[in-house]
Order: C-alpha cells, then sequence, then structure tokens
C-alpha cells in the first residue's frame, strides 16, 4: 500500500506536536512495510514562495514548498490555496498513493483535497487542533484570552467579520466532504468539533509518543534540593509565556527555592531579558529531539501554562511517560 502525508511544516524545520506525530506515523509505517511519501509547506523567510524541494529524510520522499507569506491568519491562502495545487498534483503523479493522510494544513489549504479525490485516493483528516473551525486555530481571542467552546454560525466574528468566517467554513466543509474519515487525538477535542457541527465520520485517534531512548534517569533529590521547573512552550503567546513570569514572579516573592529552564526562546532577545529579569531562570533555544531524555531527566515538573486550547499536548504525554509530573 501507497501512503502519502501532507503537512503544514515537517521536522527538522519545525518540532511542533503536529509535524512531529506526522513524521512519528510515516516512520513507523515504512517500518512496517508501506510505501510512505511526505508533501510539507516550509516556512522559508526570503525564500521564493512555492519553491519546491526534493529531499530523502529517514530513508522517505519528502518533497517540501515554501508557503511561508500563507502562514498569517488573515491570509485566504492560509486555508484557501490553489497555487499549490500543481505541485501537488505533480508529488500524486509521483508517489500514486492509496491514502492520503491531511494533517495540520494551513497555508497549503484544504483545496488539495479536491486533487487527492480525483486521483482516486482514500482521504484521511487528522484535526490536530481547532482550524478547520476557528481562524486563530485554538478558540483564544486577539487578547490570548481563551475564547468560545465551539464556533457555530453567528456565535463568532473574531478575525475578519461574521461574513469571512462564514465563507472560510463553507468552503472548509465542502473540502471535507471528499475526506473518508476525520481523526482528532482526543475526546475533548472531538466534543469541540461535533459541537461546532463538523460534519462526517469523526474518531479518536490517539497521539502515541516515543518511548525512552533508555532506562529513566531522574536527577538526585533529597530534602533542601532546589525545585527544578521546565517549560519547552517556546515563545508563541498562546504557550502562555506571559502566564509564565507571572507564575514565576508569584515564586521568588513566595520565597521559594527554585530554578527553571525555559526552551523555545531566545536567550539573547532584549524582551526575554527584560521580562525574566531578576527571576532564576535560563533560557534556551529549541533543543533537538534527540536530547528529549536529557531535558526532562533534569526537572523536576514540567510546566504547561497555554491559554490556547491543548487537543493533546505532546509535551505532557512525553513527561508523563517517564514519570515527571
Amino acid at each position: 500500500m501507497r501512503v502519502a502525508h501532507v503537512t503544514c511544516l515537517y521536522p527538522p524545520e519545525h518540532l511542533g506536536g503536529a509535524p512531529q506525530q506526522c513524521r512519528q506515523i510515516a516512520i513507523q509505517q515504512a517500518r512496517d512495510g508501506l510505501e510512505v511519501a511526505v508533501f510539507s509547506g516550509a516556512l522559508v523567510p526570503g525564500a521564493p514562495m512555492l519553491q519546491v524541494t526534493r529531499v530523502v529524510q529517514d530513508g522517505l520522499p519528502v518533497t517540501r514548498i515554501v508557503t511561508t507569506a500563507a502562514f498569517p491568519e488573515g491570509e485566504e491562502r492560509n486555508w484557501r490555496h490553489p497555487a499549490i495545487e500543481p505541485a501537488f498534483s505533480d508529488f500524486l503523479g509521483e508517489q500514486r498513493p492509496d491514502v492520503v493522510h491531511f494533517h495540520s494544513i494551513q497555508s497549503l489549504g484544504a483545496s488539495l483535497l479536491e486533487p487527492a479525490h480525483r486521483a482516486g485516493a482514500r482521504i484521511v483528516v487528522t484535526m490536530h487542533d481547532l482550524w478547520w473551525i476557528c481562524a486563530r486555530q485554538f478558540c483564544v481571542d486577539r487578547r490570548f484570552s481563551p475564547c468560545i467552546p465551539a464556533v457555530t454560525e453567528g456565535s463568532c466574528a473574531c478575525q475578519r467579520g461574521a461574513a469571512e468566517l462564514a465563507r472560510r467554513r463553507d468552503y472548509l466543509d465542502r473540502m471535507l466532504a471528499h475526506a473518508d474519515r476525520i481523526l482528532a487525538p482526543s475526546e475533548a477535542l472531538l466534543d469541540r468539533l461535533r459541537a461546532s457541527g463538523v460534519p462526517g465520520d469523526l474518531r479518536v485517534d490517539p497521539n502515541g509518543v516515543p518511548p525512552m531512548a533508555g532506562p529513566a534517569t531522574r536527577r538526585s533529590t533529597g530534602p533542601g534540593s532546589r525545585l527544578r521547573l521546565l517549560f519547552m512552550g517556546g515563545s508563541n503567546p498562546m504557550k502562555g509565556i506571559s502566564v509564565l513570569v507571572r507564575a514565576l514572579r508569584l515564586l521568588t516573592e513566595a520565597g521559594v527555592d527554585y530554578e527553571a529552564d525555559l526552551y523555545g526562546i531566545d536567550p539573547f532577545a532584549y524582551a526575554t531579558t527584560a521580562a525574566l529579569g531578576g527571576l532564576p531562570v535560563r533560557a534556551h533555544k529549541s533543543f533537538p529531539p534527540y536530547r528529549l531524555d536529557e531535558v526532562l531527566g533534569g526537572c523536576d515538573v514540567l510546566l504547561l501554562p497555554s491559554v490556547m486550547f491543548e487537543s493533546s499536548s505532546r509535551a505532557v504525554r512525553e513527561a508523563l511517560v517517564r514519570g515527571i509530573p
């Protein structure tokens, strides 16, 4: 069987939960004997839009197309991007997949479901987040506060007005009519999608995480040990960095003996230096996946202060697998 995966971004360029989940599934399917290929958008500032590159990664053919200017939420190309279709049709002609599995596809657009359907492939859509119903993707308003749990006609005009939201939703629903199966990683997300009127055959397919590379290694703790905190959410406001900083200041004022490592943040950015001034924290750039055991093994508690709707946090699952609260 031939399987193609379609994703807005793909590791190693991007290490978010959905791209990592896509890669993990693709690699395992190839190990199971399936013929697997990947079609991905690419966030490459300065590179020409729609520039296509082809590489072999993890033993799989990966086609990337530059979609940098189509990522902003206000861009129609975020959800309807016909200019991608010629490159995607070429990809389908080369790979001839029996199944096309669409993951997060902002910047690629939902119109790609049509050529996959015309090619005779069965279509699976995994809704890793709320992009199909929410123009801001996570039901968070412009002030970065949690928003309504379900988006129905007339209930929201957050991004570009009610009429534009209705036009977006009508188009996405029509494209979803081509899907044979719609998956969500958690019951919580499935409930929101159903409450928002997402059509089709919706089922839960829980995200998995890779096992530890070796036996769990936890740092030694005892009376008088300093509490070690870990944040891996990066600087995206939706991941709650501002909430985290306020919480850490409260711990400091309360006299708690702690130190925190914050990953995915530019330690040399002026804004970071100002926000974290006086706190016992270290800011780090993102770490490669092979360091996951090392990073998690050095903490006592993982922090997840997200203000957005986390459908099934990969970071939480990675911590729980290792016994970290």
